[in-house]
């Protein structure tokens, strides 16, 4: 298993161990859900390290497995709006 520490009041996210397929141009901007809050990913720092774009709002483990990462195929889906003719 992959643990998540996370830190109740703090945007950042550690994994253990680092995962290589943890890369910025496929992940930022992509949900991440936490203990059933649902955040989104601001950058990510290294494979083993990324920053919310919100606080952290549950509570701190060092070991969580909860968490989960979305993949969203459509960049406009995150903004609710969709552009249907050109």
């Amino acid at each position: 298993d992959t643990f998540a520490s996370v830190v109740k009041g703090s945007r950042q996210v550690t994994f253990a161990p680092f995962m290589q397929r943890l890369l910025p141009d496929i992940w930022e901007g992509q949900p991440i859900e936490i203990q059933n809050y649902e955040y989104i990913i601001s950058k990510v720092i290294n494979g083993g390290t990324i920053l919310l774009e919100q606080q952290f709002l549950g509570d701190t483990k060092i070991d969580d497995t909860s968490w989960k990462i979305k993949k969203r195929t459509n960049v406009y889906e995150r903004y609710g709006w969709f552009r249907t003719s050109w």
